[in-house]
């Protein structure tokens, strides 16, 4: 009886402490998220000054609006993956594992972002091991990706527009 006892309160104990780590993990996600909304908020104050008081011509306001746009999009992104997380801590969304061919699902992202690509002058190469599998939700992966495609491309290009600034303000 002694022993029984002792055995459920270890599987108690195992799991408080998993409950424990998702509270964290969520708390930290939500955090994150919540400090990366920030970054493209500030951009979009940044860029609604200089088009309010700097930018003369039609093509300088263009640029500022379609990375206005990109912005926008980026905080609708944060958005669905904080309420994405929300349905994933209230259990309402499932996550479906399995075996993927790592290779295979690279060459559909590969085929995904070709085009882009193809426009920013940029050539996607794969290489490595072409039998390896991955336990995994293919379409969370897969969205997973392509968020961190878009930030890393929108930053690049927040970054060239910021530089492009400073050369005409010095001049």
């Amino acid at each position: 009886m002694f022993h029984e006892v002792n055995s459920l309160a270890a599987i108690l104990h195992a799991h408080v402490q998993k409950e424990l780590r998702a509270k964290q993990f969520l708390k930290n996600t939500i955090s994150d998220i919540s400090h990366q909304l920030k970054t493209p908020l500030a951009a979009l104050n940044i860029y609604n000054g200089i088009l309010q008081d700097d930018a003369t011509d039609a093509a300088e306001r263009r640029q500022f609006l379609s990375l206005s746009e990109q912005e926008l999009d980026r905080i609708e992104t944060l958005v669905q993956n904080l309420l994405k997380i929300t349905k994933l801590d209230a259990g309402t969304v499932v996550i479906d594992k399995k075996e993927e061919p790592l290779y295979q699902l690279l060459e559909d992202m590969k085929a995904h972002f070709s085009f882009r690509a193809k426009q920013e002058h940029k050539q996607i190469v794969l290489t490595g091991n072409t039998d390896v599998t991955l336990l995994c939700d293919r379409t969370w992966l897969t969205q997973a990706i392509e968020n961190i495609v878009k930030m890393h491309s929108t930053t690049l290009r927040r970054a060239a527009v910021f530089k492009s600034r400073a050369k005409i303000l010095h001049h």
